[in-house]
C-alpha cells in the first residue's frame, strides 16, 4: 500500500484532485472509471466529483468519473456476499430472541437485573448489537473478549462475556435459519477465506480512522491501494502504513493555533453572535479580500441545536445559511408527527395529546375535519336552505378549548378527557382518537406497515406540496424516508422473530431506521454552509469556523460504558478517549494548516446554563500559551462589539428580512378599545404601560399546555368559588367555628365538583387537602369576626362597565370589576371591603398597594377603586379596606386591614386619574423591567436580557 502526503499549503480536496489528474489524466481525457475513491463522509465524495468535473471542464477534457463511496460501505465492494443481509431491525429482533432464550444464570451473568419489560429486552438487544458491530469491525467476537479478561485481572467479567458469546452464537444461528447473513460476520468470513478482490484502483482520501476489518480486507488487494494523507510530510510518523492515526503520537503533538482565531462566547447561543461578528470582521482586516458568503463553512454537528441561532444571526447580518449535507431527518414534520403519535399512544396522557395536536400537520388535519363537521352540522340544523348559515372557512380557536379543558378539569389521560369533554373540545378529541384508532391494538411488526402508511395518508392526503419549495421538500422527503424505512425494515421483519408489538414500538423502530437520513438542500443563493465537525477538515471552503470547542464535546469522551470500560477498550485496541482525542487533534491541526482563515469558538456555559471548560485541544501548546488562554477563558467578558451593518459580500447574499422590532403601540386603536377598565388593571399599567398595551389592546397572553395540577390562578378560583358559595349561604353569619368548618368543607366539595369534575391525581389530592386546611383555619377567624358583629352584606358583587365611573378632568371614565366581599358591622356601623388573597405568602395590603418611605408611591389601586365603586351600593361613611388571607402558611390566615388616611386615599384617586390621562394620551412607552422575570409573559417581547435590543418604535 502506497502513502502519499498531500501537503498543507492548500485545501486537501484540491490537492487530491491535482494528484488524481496527474496520475490518471492523459491527452484529452481524464479517465477515472477504473478508480474508486473512498472518503470519510459523503460530503467530501460529492465535492471531490464536483471539483474533478470543474477541472475537466476548464481543461476541455473528456471526463469519466470515478466510483466514490464512504468508509462505511467500502467493505461490501471487496467481496461478494453469499446470502442477503439482515436489516438493522431484523438483527435487533434476532438479538432479542437470542438473549431471551438464555437461561436465568446466563442472563444474570450479563446483567444483575434482568429486563422486566419488553422495552428492557429491546434496550439490552440494542446494546449487544452495538458491541457486536464494534468488535467485528476490529475482527473480534465476544469470545475473544472473554479470553482477554483474565489477563487483566477480571475473571468475573469473563463469565459475563462468555454468556454474551453464547447469545452471539444463538443470534448467528437464528439468522442462518432465516437464510440471512449478518454483515459484520460476512466480512470476517471474507477475510478468513481471502475472498477480497477488486478490479479497480482504490484511493483512500483522508481515511485516518479505518477499522481493522477494512484494513485486513485492503491487505488482500494492497497492490491496488493508495492512501492519500491530508497533511504535510512532517507528520509522517503520526500515521501508520494504512494512513491511520497513531494515537500516542498525536497525544503529545502541539496544535499551533493563532490567538486571534480563538473566540470566547458567554453561553451556548452567544456562539452564533461571535461567529457572525468574526466572519463580518474579516472584511475590515487590512490586506485581505472579504470572503464570499459561500466561502465560509461552520461546524455544527457537535450540537445541531446551535443551527437556528446561527441562521438567525447570519440573516440579521445579511447572509443565509444552509446545511451542506442536508437537514437532519429528525427535524422534518413527518418524523416529528410520528414521534408525537408514538408518545401519545405509549402514555395515553393528556400532555402527549397536547403536543400531538400542536403539530402543524395534525392541527391542519383537525381544521379540515372541523370544517367538514361544522358544514354538516349547519346543514342538519337548518330549517330551510335560505336560513342555513354557511360553515366558517376555518374553525374557531379549538386549541384554546383543549387547553382550558386541561387547565380547568385536569384530566390525566386522553380517556379521562374524552369522558368530561363536550362541545368543541370533545369533537377535537374524538377526531384524534378516530385517526389513532387503527393503531390501538398490538400486531406483528410486518403487519404494521400499512396502518402507519395509512396514518401518513390520513394526515397529508390532499395537501399540496412542492419539492422545489423548502418546506414542501422537507415534508415530501420525510415521508419518503419513513416509507422506505417501513418497507425495508418493518415489513421485511421475519414473522419467525415476531411477537406482537404496539404501534408506539413499531414507530420507534421505523424512526430509528431513518434517523440518520438527511434532506438534501435545494439550489439557492450563496449561503454560509453548516457542516459536520468531522467533515470540516476536508471541506474546501477557505474560511472555517469550529463551534463548541469545549471539553466533552470536542473531543467527545465516553467515561461510563456498562460493558466496555476504558481499560478493556484499550486492551482490545478499540476506539477509546485517546483515539478520539487523536482524531480531533488531527482535524483541528489540518484546519489550522489548510484554511486561509479560521476561528475556534468555545463557550463558558452550555445550552442549560451549566459551566463548561475549554477543550484540551486548545491547550495543546507550551505552558505560557496554556496560561494565557486559561486567563482569557476565565476573564471577565469585554463589552460586546457591534455587528457590522452588512456582510462583506452583501450583494451576493439573499435579501435581508425586516429586522426584529418592538410592536408599535396604536393610540387610536387603544382609545377605541379601552373605554372601561377593571380596577385590577390599573396596577398592570403602573407596572409597565407597554405590557399593559400588549395585554389589553393587542390581546396577547401566555397559554400553557402542561397542566398536571391546579396552577395558582385555578387554585384561587377554586377557593373563591367555595368562599362565594359560603358568602351566599344560610350559615354565612354563624359564630360557631365547628359549624363553619363543616360549611366550608361542603362548599369546597361543591366547588371542586363544579370546576374539576371527577379529576383525580395525587398532586390534586394534596392541593385539595391544603385548601381544606386553609378554610378550616379561616372558619375560626370568621366565627370570631361574626361574634364581633360583622355580617356579610355583598358577596362577589359585579359592577359592569358603565355602573361605576371616575371623573377625570370633567370626563367620566368607567371602572368595572367584581368585589369579593363587603361586610357591615351591626355594632359599630363600619363597612369593610375585602379581597380574597390565596397566594403562597401572606400579603399586607399597604405593602401590596404602595412602596417607598415617607410619602409612598401608589403601585396598585384595586382597594381604593373598590371603595369608589361600592358607593353606588350605599357603602359610605367609615369604610375599611383589606384582605382575607388564605396563604400557604395557615398561621397567617385571617383578616388584614389597611390603615389609610383620607389624604392617602385621595392620593390614590389622583393616581388613578393620572393613569386614565396617560391612556387617553396614548402613553404606552417605554417598557419597565419586570418585577419578577420568572413570572413575566412578555419579557421576550420587551427584549429583556438582550445585548443589542432593537430601537424603540418611532412616533
Amino acid at each position: 500500500m502506497q502513502r502519499i502526503f498531500l501537503g498543507a499549503d492548500r485545501p486537501s480536496l484540491h490537492a487530491a484532485v491535482d494528484w488524481l489528474v496527474g496520475r490518471y489524466g492523459g491527452g484529452a481525457t481524464l479517465d477515472l472509471s477504473g478508480v474508486r475513491v473512498v472518503t470519510p463522509g459523503a460530503a467530501a465524495a460529492r465535492r471531490l466529483i464536483e471539483l474533478l468535473l470543474e477541472k475537466a471542464t476548464t481543461g476541455r477534457l473528456a471526463f469519466l468519473r470515478p466510483g466514490a463511496c464512504t468508509v462505511g460501505i467500502a467493505p461490501e465492494l471487496l467481496y461478494r456476499p453469499k446470502q442477503p443481509f439482515a436489516g438493522d431491525l431484523t438483527q435487533r429482533l434476532a438479538w432479542r430472541a437470542a438473549l431471551k432464550s438464555l437461561d436465568e444464570a446466563a442472563i444474570t451473568a450479563i446483567t444483575p437485573r434482568p429486563p422486566q419489560s419488553e422495552e428492557g429486552w429491546w434496550n439490552l438487544a440494542a446494546l449487544a448489537q452495538q458491541r457486536h458491530r464494534e468488535l467485528a469491525a476490529e475482527t473480534m467476537d465476544f469470545g475473544d473478549v472473554a479470553d482477554v479478561l483474565p489477563s487483566l485481572g477480571l475473571p468475573q467479567e469473563a463469565v459475563r462475556w462468555r454468556a454474551l458469546a453464547a447469545a452471539q452464537r444463538k443470534y448467528l444461528d437464528t439468522l442462518d435459519r432465516l437464510n440471512l447473513w449478518d454483515m459484520q460476520t460476512a466480512r470476517l468470513v471474507a477475510i478468513r477465506n481471502r475472498e477480497c478482490h477488486t478490479d479497480r484502483d482504490i484511493v483512500l482520501l483522508g481515511c485516518v480512522d479505518i477499522n481493522r476489518e477494512l484494513a485486513d480486507m485492503l491487505d488482500q488487494v494492497s497492490d491496488r491501494v493508495t492512501a492519500l494523507i491530508c497533511g504535510p510530510e512532517e507528520w509522517a510518523d503520526r500515521f501508520d502504513p494504512y494512513g491511520r492515526l497513531v494515537s500516542e503520537k498525536w497525544s503529545d503533538a502541539t496544535i499551533p493555533l493563532r490567538e486571534e482565531s480563538l473566540l470566547v462566547a458567554d453561553d451556548f447561543a452567544d456562539q452564533a453572535t461571535e461567529v457572525t461578528r468574526w466572519v463580518s470582521g474579516l472584511a475590515t482586516e487590512q490586506g485581505k479580500e472579504p470572503p464570499a458568503v459561500d466561502d465560509v463553512a461552520v461546524s455544527v454537528s457537535s450540537d445541531e441545536r446551535l443551527a437556528p441561532h446561527l441562521s438567525h444571526a447570519m440573516i440579521e447580518a445579511g447572509a443565509g445559511t444552509q446545511f451542506a449535507t442536508g437537514e437532519p431527518m429528525s427535524q422534518t414534520r413527518p418524523y416529528r408527527l410520528l414521534t408525537a403519535v408514538a408518545e401519545c399512544l405509549h402514555t395515553g396522557e393528556m400532555g402527549e395529546l397536547a403536543a400531538l395536536i400542536r403539530h402543524p400537520d395534525m392541527a391542519d388535519r383537525i381544521d379540515r375535519a372541523l370544517i367538514a363537521w361544522l358544514s354538516e352540522k349547519a346543514f342538519d340544523e337548518g330549517d330551510h336552505p335560505a336560513k342555513r348559515k354557511p360553515a366558517p372557512d376555518a374553525p374557531i380557536d379549538w386549541l384554546s378549548t383543549i387547553d382550558d379543558l386541561r387547565r380547568m378539569k385536569l384530566p390525566p389521560t386522553v380517556s379521562a378527557a374524552n369522558a368530561v369533554a363536550g362541545g368543541l373540545a370533545g369533537k377535537v378529541i374524538g377526531i384524534v382518537r378516530e385517526i389513532l384508532q387503527p393503531l390501538t391494538r398490538p400486531r406483528p411488526l410486518a403487519e404494521w406497515g400499512e396502518p402507519l402508511l395509512a396514518l401518513l395518508r390520513e394526515v397529508y392526503d390532499g395537501v399540496e406540496l412542492d419539492d422545489n419549495d423548502p418546506a414542501g421538500r422537507r415534508v415530501l422527503r420525510g415521508c419518503a424516508a419513513i416509507r422506505a424505512a417501513i418497507v425495508n425494515e418493518l415489513m421485511a421483519a421475519p414473522p419467525e422473530l415476531g411477537d406482537r408489538f404496539t404501534a408506539a414500538e413499531a414507530i420507534r423502530f421505523t424512526l430509528e431506521a431513518c434517523a440518520h437520513d438527511r434532506v438534501p438542500p435545494l439550489p439557492g443563493p450563496p449561503a454560509v454552509r453548516l457542516i459536520g465537525w468531522l467533515d470540516l477538515p476536508l471541506d474546501d471552503a477557505p474560511v472555517a469556523v469550529v463551534t463548541s470547542a469545549n471539553e466533552g464535546v470536542i473531543p467527545a469522551s465516553v467515561n461510563a460504558d456498562p460493558l466496555m470500560p476504558g481499560r478493556l477498550r484499550a486492551a482490545l485496541g478499540l476506539r477509546d478517549n485517546d483515539s478520539r482525542y487523536a482524531r480531533d487533534a488531527y482535524a483541528l491541526s489540518l484546519i489550522a494548516a489548510t484554511k486561509s482563515a479560521y476561528a475556534v469558538v468555545f463557550a463558558r456555559r452550555d445550552a442549560d446554563g451549566l459551566p463548561l471548560s475549554p477543550s484540551r485541544l486548545l491547550l495543546a501548546d507550551d505552558a505560557d500559551v496554556i496560561a494565557r488562554r486559561c486567563r482569557r477563558f476565565f476573564a471577565e467578558r469585554p463589552a460586546p462589539r457591534p455587528l457590522p451593518p452588512e456582510t462583506p459580500d452583501h450583494d451576493a447574499a439573499p435579501p435581508t428580512p425586516a429586522p426584529f422590532r418592538f410592536l408599535k403601540p396604536d393610540k387610536a386603536r387603544a382609545l377605541a378599545k379601552i373605554t372601561s377598565l377593571p380596577a385590577t388593571q390599573f396596577k398592570r399599567y403602573l407596572q409597565c404601560p407597554y405590557r399593559f398595551y400588549l395585554e389589553r389592546v393587542e390581546g396577547l397572553g401566555a397559554v400553557g399546555d402542561d397542566a398536571q395540577e391546579m396552577d395558582p390562578m385555578q387554585y384561587g378560583i377554586l377557593l373563591h368559588e367555595a368562599l362565594s358559595r359560603f358568602g351566599k349561604g344560610d350559615r354565612r353569619d354563624s359564630a360557631l367555628a365547628d359549624e363553619l368548618k363543616g360549611e366550608f368543607r361542603a362548599m369546597l366539595d361543591l366547588a371542586r365538583k363544579e370546576i374539576l369534575g371527577d379529576a383525580e391525581s395525587p398532586a390534586l389530592r394534596v392541593q385539595l387537602e391544603h385548601a381544606r386546611r386553609r378554610l378550616e383555619v379561616l372558619a375560626e377567624k370568621q366565627a370570631a369576626r361574626a361574634a364581633q358583629g360583622w355580617r356579610i352584606k355583598f358577596q362577589e358583587h359585579e359592577f359592569k362597565p358603565g355602573e361605576a365611573t371616575l371623573d377625570v378632568d370633567g370626563t367620566p371614565f368607567s371602572i368595572h370589576g367584581k368585589i369579593d366581599r363587603i361586610d357591615f358591622n351591626e355594632n359599630t356601623g363600619e363597612w369593610a371591603i375585602l379581597d380574597y388573597k390565596t397566594g403562597e405568602k401572606a400579603t399586607d395590603p399597604d405593602k401590596a398597594h404602595r412602596k417607598g418611605r415617607g410619602e409612598k408611591e401608589w403601585i396598585d389601586l384595586q382597594l381604593p377603586l373598590y371603595r369608589l365603586m361600592a358607593r353606588s351600593l350605599g357603602v359610605t361613611g367609615n369604610v375599611r379596606l383589606g384582605y382575607i388571607l388564605l396563604p400557604k402558611s395557615v398561621e397567617d390566615t385571617g383578616f388584614r386591614i389597611a390603615d389609610w388616611t383620607d389624604e392617602e386615599l385621595a392620593a390614590a384617586d389622583e393616581a388613578a386619574r393620572q393613569v386614565i390621562r396617560e391612556i387617553r394620551q396614548g402613553v404606552f412607552w417605554p417598557p419597565e423591567p419586570a418585577a419578577n422575570p420568572a413570572w413575566d409573559d412578555f419579557g421576550w417581547l420587551c427584549y429583556e436580557g438582550v445585548f443589542d435590543p432593537p430601537p424603540p418604535p418611532e412616533g
